[in-house]
């Protein structure tokens, strides 16, 4: 389904030509093995205007930002600039031609000062003489400009993350981009410090700047941004003005993702009967009561044997994080976690996973697996099988190994293979299986299918949902709406870090919790635009 929709308030941008933007893309392609990352997607950004670009996880928007940051090389297809075609090589060759970009990461060293912070890239200098008094005056401006009224000679670490994403947008404006893209720049901030972050991106846009705004908040995109564009299995599916009701229907397509076309909207009807989970008296595997930090709020719920829960809601509404806080990586102020009846207080990661309880993180790369390391070794990690004194039984290893890639259906050539040489849904499984294979009874799942191919999506969901019904239980974080509608038995909306609802199996449709996951406060934004 392709949805090009316009109005009148629009039509002068649409009808514009490639001339006319400041950049652009024509027919970009990019593939990734079998992944289809970007598939013929064309869009314009224009003088003084501001873009929304929303879409699921994989829906191929961080790919086009590194193909529009020269990052990435697309497969085929051309990046306009000014009405010329570049081929850019590098990073730098983007920056040069005025390409700023902010990602939503925070990049920033809390040890360095503000002004050493902006001026990562270099200070001013002349005949090889650093100019200390004009880098200084280049800062305040740009410090200025973003609204940051705080010392040069300030340690980052002594700012708010706010602060922060403030100082990150100073940088990047130190090199006078004409186009800044801006990703999820307000995710992970409490409501007051977003709204200072979305007010100076909107300032910027008033100053001259064109800015690729990526984000799902829907009161943000109306109070910032002139159009939308969505994303969607690397096509562009959507586009058209910044209207409450245009956006209110882009971000639930966005956010419903590749299984829409399948399922339009939902496998089940609101109202229709639909029969009790088997699990209703099994055994209760985990029940969490009042947590909260400095991100959760009040966090209750409850998990029982041969359940699959879904966690719901927008990048930074808190759904990591209460994975993070389940496991022992974030410290709790307040509440308390059961396991199998037995309260707990996990200090580490490692406690969890003692306690049988194991976590996919969503930075499969960085966090989940180790790539320098083989599939074996990534399989035993949890669980060294080991001798008297200490000794390691490679042998076993070897069989556990063999047997595991047989179980998961691990496609290598061996179990000796570094995990890097595997695909993404293949480095997936082997993380999987590990967790298994440590005898851990509750998954905590965060975006477990996020960057893997379809078939590998539906072989990943396939294997949780059997190993629940076999005898463990699971909490699924998933940016595909679909993915949760189809495989879990409740699942709860989380909305700034609390739980703002929750529907069971066949309760509602995919748009409908969609809609409830982006639903905002729409009163100071209903006459936007």
């Amino acid at each position: 389904m392709t949805d090009h929709s316009t109005t009148s308030s629009s039509a002068g941008r649409e009808n514009r030509s490639d001339a006319e933007a400041v950049i652009g893309v024509r027919g970009i392609s990019k593939r990734y093995g079998g992944v289809r990352a970007l598939d013929d997607v064309s869009m314009s950004l224009y003088p003084g205007e501001a873009l929304a670009l929303i879409g699921s996880n994989g829906a191929g928007k961080s790919t086009l930002v590194k193909v529009l940051t020269g990052a990435v090389i697309p497969d085929s297809g051309d990046v306009i600039v000014g009405g010329t075609i570049h081929q850019w090589k590098s990073v730098s060759d983007a920056r040069q031609s005025g390409v700023g970009f902010v990602p939503q990461e925070l990049g920033v060293a809390d040890d360095l000062t503000v002004a050493e912070n902006v001026l990562a890239a270099g200070w001013l200098s002349s005949k090889g003489v650093v100019r200390i008094a004009a880098s200084l005056k280049a800062v305040q401006e740009v410090l200025d400009m973003v609204g940051l009224q705080v010392s040069t000679q300030t340690a980052v670490g002594r700012l708010s993350p706010g602060e922060k994403r403030l100082v990150m947008i100073a940088r990047t404006l130190i090199a006078k981009p004409k186009i800044l893209i801006l990703d999820e720049p307000t995710a992970a901030l409490a409501d007051l410090e977003a709204d200072r972050v979305a007010s100076i991106s909107r300032k910027l846009v008033k100053d001259g700047i064109s800015v690729i705004y990526i984000s799902h908040r829907m009161a943000e995109i109306q109070k910032l941004c002139d159009r939308v564009l969505v994303l969607r299995d690397g096509c562009v599916v959507m586009e058209g003005p910044a209207t409450t009701e245009f956006v209110t229907r882009a971000i639930e397509v966005g956010l419903v993702g590749s299984s829409a076309a399948k399922h339009d909207v939902g496998t089940t009807q609101p109202g229709s009967t639909v029969e009790a989970a088997p699990t209703a008296n099994a055994e209760l595997a985990l029940r969490c009561r009042g947590l909260q930090n400095r991100r959760l709020k009040d966090i209750s719920f409850e998990v029982r044997v041969g359940e699959i829960v879904g966690l719901a809601g927008l990048l930074g509404s808190g759904r990591t994080e209460i994975l993070r806080a389940i496991i022992g990586a974030d410290p709790l102020t307040s509440g308390e976690i059961e396991v199998f009846g037995k309260r707990v207080n996990f200090k580490s990661p490692h406690q969890a996973v003692a306690a049988g309880v194991g976590l996919i993180p969503e930075d499969r790369r960085n966090q989940g697996g180790l790539l320098g390391l083989s599939i074996r070794d990534n399989l035993v990690l949890p669980k060294i099988p080991s001798r008297r004194m200490g000794w390691l039984d490679r042998a076993r290893e070897l069989k556990i190994s063999k047997d595991a890639v047989d179980e998961f259906g691990i496609k290598c050539s061996s179990t000796e293979s570094y995990l890097s040489s595997l695909s993404g849904g293949n480095q997936q499984k082997v993380i999987l299986a590990r967790w298994v294979m440590a005898n851990s009874r509750i998954m905590l799942l965060d975006e477990p299918t996020a960057g893997v191919d379809v078939v590998a999506k539906e072989e990943i969901l396939s294997l949780v949902t059997d190993l629940v019904r076999q005898g463990r239980a699971a909490v699924m974080v998933s940016s595909e709406i679909q993915e949760l509608i189809d495989h879990c038995d409740r699942i709860y909306v989380i909305r700034d870090g609390g739980i703002f609802d929750v529907v069971t199996r066949g309760e509602v449709t995919s748009f409908e919790l969609a809609a409830m996951c982006a639903q905002q406060d729409l009163g100071a934004t209903s006459n936007a635009h």
